[in-house]
């Protein structure tokens, strides 16, 4: 149409003045793909429309455990029925740390500062019973929210919610954080040093996100060495991320 229009009229410069109408023509902006920036897969996007739906979701979920907290009062406690030592003696560490070291100096299980520490803080700020409730409470709040905002990353938010949703009512999921025992820290510190390492596979604040996921990774060892089975996945992870991101800023500034 506007090629026409410039052939009738004759003018001495045709392509100036369509390329003038071409440009007003096409100066409104393009609307925001709120769908996309929900829902997009292949990578974490919390902008402005994906941090409302995030929010929602994690509070959805925070909903799971405070009923268990409600309904099962045995759930957030060691039963006295199991026949094992090792979970009493970390909270006699969150309660008399300084008469448990004296008492026994040589026990490999004091060196487990990354469990035994935050366990203490709560335990002398809230008291041994709502400490115990803020303790287990936070620990599985990290695993979830580590869980949900890696399979995000990777997936999809509809699929991170699902999964967290699922997982957070699986018996063994729940049993592993309601005993006075390491392995409950242990998943949330594994979750949340592999959502980091594939965080900074992406991202060009890798060497932060490495960071913390080298921190996280020492204080998952140090709950038990046994994590040293798996723990290698979570470098493996960041490889594999790193590998499958083109064009990824670590690679570019080392290639």
């Amino acid at each position: 149409m506007f090629a026409r229009e410039h052939a009738t009229e004759g003018t001495a410069d045709p392509c100036g003045i369509l390329c003038v109408k071409l440009r007003t023509f096409n100066m409104r902006p393009a609307a925001p793909n709120h769908a996309h920036d929900r829902y997009g897969s292949g990578g974490l996007r919390l902008t402005l429309y994906s941090w409302r739906p995030a929010l929602r979701d994690l509070g959805l979920l925070a909903i799971f455990p405070l009923v268990l907290a409600f309904i099962d009062d045995n759930w957030a406690f060691t039963s006295s029925q199991t026949g094992l030592v090792d979970p009493w003696l970390y909270v006699a560490r969150f309660l008399h740390p300084r008469s448990q070291a004296l008492a026994f100096p040589l026990g490999y299980y004091g060196d487990r500062l990354s469990y035994i520490v935050p366990g203490w803080l709560w335990y002398q700020a809230l008291g041994p019973l709502a400490g115990n409730y803020a303790f287990k409470l936070l620990d599985i709040y990290m695993a979830i929210g580590g869980l949900y905002f890696l399979v995000t990353a990777l997936l999809t938010r509809r699929a991170a919610l699902l999964c967290c949703a699922l997982i957070s009512v699986h018996p063994f999921f729940l049993m592993c954080f309601g005993w006075d025992y390491v392995d409950g820290a242990g998943v949330s510190f594994y979750t949340l040093s592999l959502l980091c390492c594939v965080l900074a596979a992406k991202s060009p604040k890798y060497r932060l996100r490495l960071f913390l996921a080298g921190a996280l990774l020492v204080s998952l060892i140090t709950t038990h060495f046994l994590w040293l089975n798996i723990a290698w996945t979570i470098p493996l992870g960041f490889l594999l991320r790193t590998a499958q991101s083109s064009g990824n800023h670590l690679l570019g500034s080392h290639g």
